[in-house]
């Protein structure tokens, strides 16, 4: 799957953590801003999450947002991996200026 494929909305966001998060509830019981530690989410099924997400966006999540709010809830993740897919400018094509590295030699 790639950024093509999924777009960053509730619904594909609930299907990755319903797969990936281990919660004690089904996640159609969920609300969007319910916070998934309180249903069981550890650090854990948050790195399997991250990484599911990342596969399935076709993205790398930057530094600043491997931090526990941005997994806190459905709509946190969704915010993030809409927040990451419009700052690339040309679709598939990698990170923008602004997500790359000051050493990277391509700027």
């Amino acid at each position: 799957m790639n950024a093509f494929s999924m777009q960053a909305d509730s619904p594909s966001i609930r299907l990755i953590v319903a797969q990936h998060a281990s919660l004690t509830v089904p996640v159609e019981h969920l609300a969007d801003g319910d916070d998934l530690y309180t249903y069981g989410l550890s650090s854990l099924a948050t790195v399997e999450l991250m990484l599911a997400i990342e596969d399935a966006y076709d993205i790398e999540l930057p530094e600043r947002l491997l931090v526990r709010s941005t997994f806190e809830s459905i709509d946190a993740i969704s915010e993030a991996v809409t927040g990451i897919l419009g700052s690339t400018r040309v679709p598939g094509s990698g990170p923008s200026d602004s997500l790359r590295s000051p050493l990277d030699p391509a700027l």
